[in-house]
């Protein structure tokens, strides 16, 4: 016979609340100050705007990484090609040939397909 554990709502509502949090960076200790802001006299009104404060604050720390991301990607293909093209003109020998690159990329997607299946 398993072991059924009844969750109230209030339960549902703070176990989403956590994953919804891990979800999108928070820290525990983060996501525990929400969870203890709840009061049921003004309904949940002062955690609803602690978690909007604290969700903006995420999104704009998300954006400008992904910017930061996005700025460093530019910066590294452009390095490559220069490095490319010298290589090409002075040493051709030394550069990765495509059979190179298709062994690097089939190397991590097996390692990726490995990770994901708990190997």
């Amino acid at each position: 016979e398993g072991l059924n554990r009844v969750y109230s709502h209030k339960d549902r509502v703070r176990l989403q609340l956590i994953l919804r949090g891990k979800r999108v960076g928070l820290s525990l200790t983060e996501i525990r100050e929400l969870l203890d802001l709840y009061d049921e006299n003004d309904e949940g009104a002062a955690q609803m705007a602690r978690s909007l404060k604290k969700f903006r604050e995420r999104a704009n720390a998300l954006e400008q990484q992904r910017e930061d991301i996005d700025n460093a990607l530019i910066e590294l293909r452009e390095a490559c090609n220069r490095l490319e093209k010298r290589l090409a003109e002075i040493r051709p020998d030394l550069l990765p040939r495509a059979a190179d690159y298709e062994q690097v990329l089939r190397a991590r997607l097996d390692g990726h397909a490995e990770a994901m299946l708990g190997k």
